[in-house]
């Protein structure tokens, strides 16, 4: 409880904040706040608290109750001089619950049989936030629990979990918790390791980060220009290499002091500060304790930073502190990206750091291997392309790269209009991002490259120049990333021909729409076929030879637990992270598109009009996902297979048919031999 005499001033609410940190207290009430719900309101949110608050009246009075998570709180009365309320804690110590719930979380951990009540899921979830308990996850099958009929009538569900609360999972931050098989029962036993997940504790290699919390002193810039000065090489992007690498070295030395004591040397600075004022106030002390409120006020400016910057919360403003919330969302970041255990291609777990590394390489030395297409099968890919690069386009391509002269700009400069990229330029970490809950394989993970700076913005000067050409290159039928075209354009499209396959019942036409996934769509691009369908598109050789040289000279490691590890030299393959790649993606899908228009022209696939005057739809674009319209006829599906096949087999495409539909007239509903 504190009189505060108003929480307009940031000096009170940064006190306020520092008490909340070091006592953590279940309950706080203010008198005399001087200020209105909204401003509560804002700190609510600053102190990841809940509260209720009384305006002031005019320039005097005013009440606050904020509480924490672990207090449910009822209120059942106020006015302007009380706020009584009723309230019931819940524990705060370590807790964990595991075993049979007999319920699911949401809908997704139940396979067939009927849907699960909303309302039983619902007061589930309500049971555990009552309890300040949390899933924590699993490795292994997903589910738990089966009848153990035959099919159609089995059914799956995940009954069985692990909950705990905050207090626990910081408490043993390496556990796992493993299904493992129902052997002798239809419920699988859970396996809860307080220390199992030895890839918490990674040794190897941690590339060095910049943090931002090092902005806020000017010891950090007084450095860099001191480092910035360095004898520097007449190439210019050693001579960068070589002013990064010494700046680095002596910020990295003086930031263990400045940062990794952060919290120790708050705690000195307060102790400090209430010993002068529990003393005779004389005005030299008073003039110390200014000086000590204001350090602390910029030690508690930095420590926030660097752990809002590990938490990755940027939607939080400069100035909203709480460095609490932060640094339990930067744990529950590091808990939802951290690979425990991997499942090999054999369906064998892989749980030791060393496996799980080795696995890695591996399989991504398998999905960069190039199948070495022919000339020949290159030629059947691209063939029809036809030349949509003029004269004025090339000569926009071609135009030397400027900038203002600044020791960054020149190395990006350097390579754009010298052709020259050193190998340390383009090398490339690789962090493995999970696709889906509770990933198992390597597949459920998406490869994030993560580029040198100084070679993103070489990339991304190219990209600028060659995506305001896409319009008049890429065909009107791929909607993704082509300036001036709406995704949700062919998504209404789409739309509206669906509703017109669904619809139609008369008539003795059917018709049919296929859906296509590519799978690995930007790995298993083959440079080779990306340069022939640049050339055959029109692009000059020069801007082809720079755009290969940003493409091929890539060398990768990987990133797991925040160590680097490894070293990989692709053979093919666009990255994700890299500006050019969707744009580079798109000039390929061309290739599929002229196919198409090929086969329509030729009259071997029809696609569909939904109305007199419509144009007709063979097929739309989204990026890597394709939607294909046409006739419900064998010949039509014939034209297709072999489509597909010359965009799979000769360009290394793997398809995967994610639904196909048939719409027949009513009068031609029956067995027939297209289906």
């Amino acid at each position: 409880m504190w009189n505060c005499q108003g929480l307009g001033g940031p000096w009170t609410v940064r006190s306020l904040g520092n008490l909340i940190w070091d006592y953590h207290p279940a309950l706080v009430f203010f008198a005399e706040t001087k200020c209105s719900s909204r401003r509560i309101d804002s700190l609510k949110h600053r102190f990841d608290m809940f509260g209720f608050s009384v305006d002031s009246r005019g320039k005097g009075g005013g009440l606050a109750l904020l509480w924490r998570k672990s207090v449910d709180v009822v209120l059942q009365s106020y006015s302007h001089n009380h706020i009584d309320v009723s309230l019931h804690t819940r524990s705060v110590r370590p807790w964990l619950v595991a075993g049979d719930f007999n319920e699911i979380l949401d809908q997704s951990e139940k396979w067939g049989g009927p849907p699960r009540p909303l309302w039983q899921i619902r007061n589930f979830r309500r049971a555990l936030t009552d309890c300040g308990l949390s899933d924590l996850g699993f490795s292994g099958e997903p589910f738990t629990w089966s009848n153990h009929h035959s099919s159609p009538g089995t059914i799956r569900e995940r009954l069985d979990r692990a909950c705990a609360n905050w207090g626990w999972t910081q408490l043993f931050p390496n556990f796992s918790v493993l299904h493992l098989s129902a052997n002798c029962s239809d419920h699988s036993a859970l396996l809860v390791k307080l220390d199992g997940c030895p890839a918490l504790n990674l040794q190897g290699f941690r590339p060095w980060r910049f943090e931002a919390a090092l902005l806020q002193t000017e010891q950090c810039a007084n450095i860099i220009a001191e480092n910035w000065r360095c004898p520097l090489s007449s190439n210019p992007t050693m001579a960068l290499f070589e002013r990064l690498e010494a700046c680095q070295l002596s910020l990295t030395r003086w930031s263990k002091e400045s940062l990794h004591n952060g919290r120790q040397r708050i705690s000195q600075l307060e102790q400090r500060l209430t010993t002068l004022l529990s003393g005779i106030l004389m005005p030299e002390r008073l003039e110390e304790a200014s000086a000590l409120r204001q350090e602390l006020e910029h030690r508690a400016a930095r420590e926030e930073t660097v752990w809002r910057q590990h938490s990755k919360a940027l939607w939080l403003r400069e100035g909203d502190r709480n460095t609490s919330f932060f640094h339990r969302r930067a744990s529950q970041r590091f808990q939802t990206n951290l690979i425990a255990r991997i499942k090999d291609s054999s369906g064998e777990w892989v749980e030791d750091v060393d496996g799980i590394r080795r696995y890695i390489i591996s399989y991504f030395h398998d999905v960069f291997a190039s199948s070495r297409p022919q000339e020949t099968d290159i030629a059947i890919g691209t063939g029809h392309l036809r030349q949509v690069v003029d004269a004025s386009m090339a000569e926009d391509l071609l135009q030397p790269f400027t900038a203002i002269e600044t020791d960054i700009t020149s190395c990006a400069l350097n390579l754009l209009n010298s052709l020259i990229m050193p190998p340390s330029l383009n090398a490339t970490n690789i962090v493995l991002i999970p696709k889906c809950k509770h990933p198992e394989c390597l597949t459920q993970f998406r490869p994030i490259s993560l580029c040198n700076v100084d070679y993103k913005i070489a990339s991304k000067a190219i990209a600028n120049r060659l995506k305001v050409l896409l319009d008049r290159i890429i065909s009107p039928f791929q909607s993704a990333f082509v300036p001036g075209r709406l995704i949700t354009d062919n998504v209404l499209l789409a739309f509206e021909l669906n509703h017109f396959l669904n619809t139609k019942t008369k008539g003795g036409q059917g018709y049919m729409a296929l859906k296509l996934d590519v799978s690995k769509a930007y790995d298993k691009v083959e440079w080779a076929f990306l340069k022939q369908v640049m050339l055959k598109l029109g692009f000059p050789s020069r801007f082809v030879r720079l755009i290969m040289l940003c493409v091929s000279s890539v060398s990768y490691s990987f990133m797991l637990g925040g160590c680097q590890f490894g070293s990989l030299i692709p053979e093919r393959g666009l990255r994700q992270g890299d500006p050019l790649s969707p744009y580079l993606f798109l000039l390929c899908t061309e290739s599929f598109c002229s196919l198409i228009q090929r086969a329509e022209s030729a009259a071997h696939i029809q696609g569909i009009s939904i109305c007199r005057g419509a144009p007709c739809i063979s097929h739309l674009l989204f990026a890597d996902d394709t939607l294909i319209f046409s006739k419900a006829s064998l010949s039509s599906v014939r034209a297709i297979k072999d489509l597909l096949e010359i965009y799979g087999e000769h360009l290394d495409r793997r398809l995967t048919f994610i639904s196909l539909l048939w719409r027949l007239a009513e009068i031609l509903r029956r067995p027939s031999p297209l289906v």
